[in-house]
């Protein structure tokens, strides 16, 4: 359904249920104006399912990652329009999990722990040339202590 550039910017696949029912089923793709492809994903039974990617509209990855029945699931990555890295880390049944590593345009990262969405345990900061900067220490979400370095 829908169409792809220049009659539309989106297209996808669909199946009737017997109710008479359209659902999502299959691959999507969603354009920029210029006609670029902004999104490919797919559906199962009307829910964003598998593969997922973004682009900026001059071709550069923005965000690629993976959906699990709706849930953003594995490794997703989103990156800078000039291509660096800006984050990437876990997700579990569509929560935050794990390291997490965050960059800024600058060049300074850090490196970010979740339990389950919130912030937990230790978050060390560094600037480009990897000196540290500072260090914030989480419990369930809530910052706990932190120090310059």
């Amino acid at each position: 359904m829908g169409a792809s550039p220049p009659q539309g910017v989106e297209a996808w696949c669909q199946i009737q249920l017997a109710s008479g029912q359209w659902l999502r089923h299959g691959p999507a793709l969603e354009w920029h104006n210029n006609g670029r492809v902004a999104v490919e994903s797919s559906y199962h039974n009307g829910t964003i399912h598998g593969p997922f990617h973004a682009w900026y509209p001059d071709g550069t990855s923005s965000t690629e990652g993976q959906y699990n029945q709706g849930e953003k699931t594995g490794l997703w990555r989103s990156f800078y329009a000039d291509g660096t890295h800006s984050e990437q880390g876990h997700y579990v049944e569509g929560l935050k999990q794990g390291l997490w590593i965050q960059r800024a345009a600058t060049g300074d990262r850090t490196e970010a722990w979740y339990v389950a969405d919130q912030r937990d345990g230790v978050w060390q900061s560094y600037d480009a040339f990897d000196v540290p900067l500072k260090q914030r220490i989480y419990r369930e979400g809530r910052m706990v202590s932190q120090q310059e370095l």
